[in-house]
């Protein structure tokens, strides 16, 4: 898989491939159809891992599924006064090193961020005008696995990269016309995340975006106070599930995932940001979590931490039965704040 240094953060790119087919050393990808063309595709079933879960009697994890991807979110729970917990500081200081990163050569009296998006700045506005003080700097983005905003570009344009390379291979090579949710957008990180409205997604595209809830009630109250709406035809989906938490649950991202909508048949591109500083069996854990909710065909682009382990994101992918690639910062045409 080349050379990965240690002292750059490196940006993961993987795509699904069938389990067996790693272990005689032909990496073939799964031959698949879409399901709206009336063909599975031919997702691996696997057993759960580890023992039987004792029955969850939280009512806040038992909201009933979405009826649609493209149903408006208006259910989602308003911010209070209280302060903020641990999973809301750290969403917030995830925003506030992104916007610090992207104005790290400006003039450091400026209040407003250049080159960010309006709904990223009507979140950094509540942060309040010293909002940089909410920023770590270089070393503890680092030592958090928070994504800079230069790396947060990168992984835009390699999911829609991804995400049109899924439409060619199953929509455009096979004259499927779109009906409904062709396809999925799956985003896991700190919370606070613009994704689903800023990027012009195509229309029958759902973006799912996994974060903690306290996070999403403040980006909700937030964005929808400015008017903030996905692109005509796409969706934007909250997933109240944080699974670099401490008492995270294997098994709880897809439960959460169903219930908003979620279809495991229907090609996904995952995004990873601001979860680099997981530990390597957690990561091999979402990796192999990842890998089980996806269809063949479907990819992850990701930003992982930097150091001795990043190699062995490699080696956890691919015991997923997942094939991955990794780019340095620099490689990507990323800024040295970016890490390299």
């Amino acid at each position: 898989h080349g050379h990965i240094s240690s002292r750059v953060a490196p940006v993961m790119a993987a795509t699904s491939v069938s389990a067996a087919s790693v272990g005689t050393g032909c990496i073939a990808v799964r031959r698949a159809s879409h399901p709206r063309a009336g063909v599975s595709c031919g997702r691996d079933t696997r057993a759960r891992r580890g023992p039987a879960r004792p029955p969850d009697n939280n009512p806040r994890r038992h909201r009933p599924a979405a009826v649609s991807p493209f149903a408006e979110d208006d259910a989602a729970p308003t911010g209070g006064s209280e302060p903020d917990s641990p999973a809301l500081d750290r969403a917030k200081r995830a925003l506030a090193w992104r916007a610090s990163s992207r104005v790290a050569a400006a003039d450091a009296a400026t209040t407003r961020c250049p080159d960010l998006d309006v709904y990223t700045e009507a979140l950094l506005a509540t942060l309040g005008e010293d909002w940089r003080a909410r920023a770590p700097d270089r070393e503890g983005a680092a030592a958090e696995g928070f994504s800079s905003a230069g790396i947060s570009t990168a992984l835009d344009h390699l999911a829609f990269e991804r995400l049109q390379a899924l439409m060619e291979k199953f929509e455009v090579s096979k004259a499927v016309e779109v009906f409904g949710t062709m396809r999925q957008v799956v985003v896991i990180g700190a919370g606070a995340d613009t994704r689903g409205f800023r990027v012009p997604w195509p229309r029958g595209t759902a973006v799912f975006e996994v974060a903690h809830e306290d996070a999403h009630a403040f980006a909700h109250e937030t964005l929808k106070a400015v008017g903030a709406k996905p692109n005509k035809g796409s969706s934007h989906r909250r997933v109240r599930c944080d699974p670099t938490a401490s008492d995270y649950r294997y098994g709880d991202m897809e439960e959460a995932l169903a219930r908003a909508g979620y279809a495991p048949d229907v090609p996904s591109v995952w995004v990873l940001q601001d979860v680099g500083s997981v530990d390597i069996g957690k990561w091999n854990d979402l990796a192999e979590e990842i890998g089980d909710l996806m269809c063949a065909g479907s990819e992850i682009v990701a930003h992982a931490p930097a150091g001795p382990a990043s190699s062995a994101l490699v080696r956890g992918f691919a015991a997923a039965g997942t094939l991955a690639r990794a780019y340095t910062a620099g490689e990507l045409g990323c800024e040295e704040v970016d890490g390299g």
